[in-house]
């Protein structure tokens, strides 16, 4: 009999990591447009009291709503709702990932020595058959000259721009893998 009321006792450590957990998914709900809302297929109050989120103007309304939102939430099963949440954000998250690997590309080619430089852009020309070579080494010397005049980085943004283009016209980017 005692441990039938042992196994539903939470710590009020537990119930702490609960509430934060519920308070971030809610956050994240917030953020989402009404008809990313309407995807997810969420009960009807919870939907309306985030649409009502929106709503308000002040801070302190907004955050008597938030704890609203947190009381509907704190009886629901959350799982269904972040599974929905992650596989929304996940394309996101590819996106990130494949600029900072331009990101990371472009900064190789402009930390390299210029032997390293003409192995880079020999593996991009690899991968590219249309990859505008020249160019690439015209934008990696740019960069120099304006990084040692102190001149806006036109070229710098120029460049990853390039990077990033190529791998849209060929479904694949140029990084290293």
């Amino acid at each position: 009999m005692i441990d039938d009321d042992f196994d539903d006792y939470k710590s009020r450590s537990q119930k702490k990591r609960e509430s934060t957990a519920t308070q971030k998914i809610g956050t994240e709900l917030t953020a989402l447009s009404k008809v990313d809302l309407e995807t997810l297929g969420l009960p009807e109050d919870l939907f309306d009291a985030l649409l009502d989120w929106k709503k308000f103007p002040g801070h302190e309304a907004k955050r008597r709503q938030m704890q609203y939102i947190g009381r509907i939430m704190r009886d629901m099963d959350l799982t269904a709702i972040e599974d929905a949440l992650k596989a929304r954000l996940a394309p996101s998250r590819a996106e990130i990932k494949r600029m900072h690997d331009i990101e990371a590309l472009r900064d190789s080619l402009l930390t390299a020595n210029e032997q390293e430089r003409e192995s880079i852009l020999m593996d991009i020309a690899a991968r590219h058959s249309a990859a505008p070579i020249t160019r690439l080494r015209h934008l990696c010397v740019a960069v120099g000259a304006e990084r040692a005049g102190k001149k806006p980085p036109k070229a710098y943004r120029e460049l990853f721009r390039l990077l990033r283009d190529m791998g849209e016209d060929t479904g694949t980017h140029p990084v290293q893998e």
